[in-house]
């Protein structure tokens, strides 16, 4: 789930994951959640463009309670009405023009690569190959109301399990 996405909960259930290898403190989990939550601001600046492509075998994982994964995908489902947000989700049984190795963000000219270690920023002509990736992407992508159908079964799915 990308960062810019994330409710609260979602953040501290999945931080342990981002300090593999190292001591967690809650001070260390307050911290990212809070970068998070100021990041998140930029979502509504009038002027601003964030393209979000999901996969969605994503709607299949559980991080944390059926609860949890219910508030953050209608977060997200929220967030795909925004003027400034662009939402795509490729369907699990969709054969897919490229395969990211690792989930990546693009800004304007420097691209992320979202590792287990630490975000790697990527510059220059390097830029390019996660462009095109992007863009084929976004071609195996459904938006609107196709793309919006996929969340409305993985909601219902996660209120079976609440319910078991």
């Amino acid at each position: 789930m990308p960062d810019m996405l994330q409710i609260p909960d979602y953040t501290k259930a999945v931080a342990p994951s981002l300090f593999l290898g190292r001591d967690l403190a809650d001070e260390d989990v307050e911290a990212v959640v809070a970068e998070n939550l100021a990041r998140q601001q930029m979502l509504y600046e009038p002027g601003r463009r964030f393209d979000f492509v999901l996969h969605d075998p994503m709607f299949m994982h559980l991080v944390g309670s059926p609860g949890l994964m219910l508030s953050q995908w209608d977060r997200v489902k929220q967030l795909a009405g925004a003027p400034t947000v662009r939402l795509g989700v490729i369907p699990g049984d969709r054969p897919l023009r490229v395969m990211p190795k690792v989930p990546f963000s693009l800004f304007d000219d420097v691209g992320v690569e979202e590792t287990m270690g630490a975000d790697v920023r990527v510059e220059g002509p390097n830029v390019n190959v996660l462009r095109q990736a992007m863009e084929l992407s976004w071609a195996d992508a459904l938006e609107g109301a196709p793309a919006l159908e996929l969340f409305v079964w993985a909601m219902a799915r996660l209120r079976s399990l609440q319910s078991d």
